[in-house]
């Protein structure tokens, strides 16, 4: 059955109709994103990313200095959390990758708004897994690559664990690794203890409350987002519109392809269309045939039908005459 979309395209029916939802949908979701960016140009979002049991919700209480996300050695964290952190700025606890793909698509919703994204690495497993290397290319085409290694850096957490010459050559490693992927050079690199954060905050004795402090690799950590935060500021509403235009392009893109699939359905229906026209022509011109045949046979029949009568008709009419003679 075919109903006209807009009134005029003759598709079929389901068809149709999910074409006009899809772009109804494509406008409300271009509508409702624009309306999230206007409200992200007012913050500034710092954003975790990393693996499951990497230490990502353990860093941001460092950060914060407070218990605000919650730590376990399970999946804990399935929906990105923020808590603000001073003033206009937020931290953002993500899903670890890799463990769900609905919690990587929670996770990548919001590194598309962030300001800047902090991928946290556990040493443990030694350099680079390839899954990371993979969701960092990602990240990047998702936020935009040239805006994207400009907002990032490395954290290397449970540094208590490690001798410092070890962390440095998994760090180097790391760097090079992104490099030759990605041509990306210059990424900040931070080696962190959240152990060594937590027991400054429990240490009683001043000296030693700093000395753990220090070496926690934390207020390095701090000091680098503090210094760079006017700067995200300046650039933020400039940020969020290019990131609108950007969504705004793909947002085309999913129109042509609808328009596409639409052009392709209508394309073969005029195929199949033609096809069985062609084919109830050719039904009809045998048809024709046959019965233009089928007369023919009953003329030439009816004919000979007519001679034998006649031939009948004369050999009893030259009998009747035989024995009127012979009388």
């Amino acid at each position: 059955m075919f109903i006209k979309v807009g009134h005029e395209l003759g598709v079929p029916m389901g068809r149709g109709w999910v074409f006009m939802e899809n772009i109804q949908k494509i406008v409300e979701d271009l509508s409702a994103m624009r309306q999230d960016m206007i409200a992200a140009s007012e913050r500034i979002y710092i954003v975790n990313a990393g693996r499951m049991n990497h230490g990502k919700s353990s860093l941001l209480n460092s950060i914060l200095g407070r218990e605000a996300f919650r730590v376990a050695d399970v999946r804990e964290t399935r929906v990105n959390q923020e808590e603000p952190y001073k003033d206009d700025v937020f931290l953002v606890d993500t899903p670890g990758l890799d463990a769900d793909e609905t919690d990587d698509q929670e996770a990548f919703a919001v590194y598309k708004k962030a300001n800047f994204i902090i991928f946290v690495h556990n040493p443990k497993i030694g350099e680079f897994h390839r899954s990371e290397l993979q969701n960092i290319g990602r990240m990047a085409k998702a936020v935009g690559e040239d805006y994207f290694w400009r907002h990032f850096a490395f954290v290397l957490t449970f540094q208590e664990e490690f001798e410092e010459e070890e962390l440095s050559v998994i760090g180097q490693s790391m760097k090079a690794a992104i490099k030759e992927e990605f041509q990306a050079d210059g990424i900040p690199l931070f080696i962190v203890s959240n152990v060594r954060y937590e027991r400054s905050q429990q240490e009683s004795d001043a000296r030693k409350k700093q000395a753990f402090l220090e070496r926690s690799g934390i207020p390095q950590l701090r000091e680098f987002l503090q210094e760079h935060l006017a700067v995200w500021r300046d650039e933020n509403l400039a940020l969020q519109e290019a990131r609108f235009e950007m969504c705004k392009a793909k947002a085309i893109d999913r129109l042509a392809k609808e328009r596409d699939e639409i052009t392709d359905a209508l394309r073969q229906n005029h195929v199949d269309f033609q096809e069985k026209t062609a084919a109830i022509e050719r039904a009809f011109h045998q048809a024709c045939s046959n019965i233009i045949n089928y007369k023919k046979q009953l003329e030439d029949e009816e004919a000979t039908v007519a001679q034998l009568e006649q031939e009948v008709w004369q050999l009893q009419a030259q009998r009747k005459q035989e024995r009127e003679d012979w009388g």
